[in-house]
């Protein structure tokens, strides 16, 4: 308020409402200061609330076809625990590189190379083995009882090749040991390179005399498996190394097997 005048400042405004704006008081204007009505204040509704769903109506099942979309782009949003293609790809590419290589280095091994290989490694010692016992059971067969000559029977079979050697066997036979039951079978079917004594297990006694006679080598004698009938004869079949009545056998060319070539190397073997 003014001390001179004694007029409060705030009352020289008025609120002309045609402009809606403050005015100076006109001087001299004791117009009463206008009533001033607040402004309404705004009115704010409410949002209204969305209607719940009826209790009474089931949700609708989802369908395999929606069903199956919703797990893959689940998928696709969590490809965690998941191997990227490229990293598989790569994988598999270098495992089938390291067998391809493995086997053209170290696995392509022909079954020639392999029993060549084999062979030339190891030999076989069962043809020594057999010979060996061949040989220990054919002395054996030389030991034990032996028949009287005048026992023996034994039919004489020329394989010599060469003609009268069965005739000359026999007449020693007969004429110098006193084997009398004794024949010239002919000549064998074919020459042999070896002197053959066959005779059947209870003819063992007659096959060591006549051995031990003619000097027999311990390898010609053959025994068999069935026993021989009453008066049954043996079987003698001259060989090659036969020489004469009486005299030593010639001793047998031993062959000698040929050296297996040395297999020709191959980058696979």
């Amino acid at each position: 308020m003014d001390q001179h005048s004694g007029i409060d400042p705030a009352d020289q405004w008025v609120f002309d409402p045609a402009t809606g704006s403050y005015q100076m008081r006109l001087d001299g204007g004791g117009a009463p200061a206008p009533h001033y009505e607040p402004a309404p204040a705004p009115h704010y509704e409410p949002a209204p609330a969305p209607a719940p769903a009826p209790a009474d109506i089931p949700p609708r099942p989802e369908g395999r076809a929606a069903a199956r979309g919703r797990r893959r782009a689940e998928q696709r949003r969590s490809p965690r625990g998941r191997i990227p293609v490229w990293l598989g790809c790569t994988a598999a590419l270098a495992i089938i590189g390291g067998g391809v290589g493995g086997y053209l280095l170290y696995g392509h091994r022909t079954p020639s190379c392999t029993s060549a290989s084999t062979a030339t490694a190891s030999p076989d010692p069962s043809p020594t083995v057999s010979r060996t016992a061949d040989a220990a059971a054919a002395t054996d067969a030389l030991r034990g009882p032996m028949a009287a000559p005048i026992n023996v029977r034994v039919n004489i079979f020329d394989g010599t090749g060469r003609f009268g050697s069965s005739q000359a066997v026999l007449s020693w036979l007969q004429n110098s040991n006193g084997v009398t039951r004794s024949t010239n079978a002919g000549p064998a079917s074919h020459p042999v390179a070896t002197t053959t004594l066959d005779y059947a297990p209870n003819q063992a006694d007659q096959a060591r005399r006549l051995a031990k006679m003619m000097d027999l080598p311990a390898s010609a004698l053959k025994e068999g498996t069935t026993m021989a009938a009453f008066r049954q004869p043996m079987t003698l079949t001259l060989g090659r190394d036969f020489t004469a009545p009486g005299q030593p056998f010639a001793t047998p060319t031993p062959t000698t097997a040929p050296t297996p070539a040395k297999a020709a190397s191959s980058p696979h073997c």
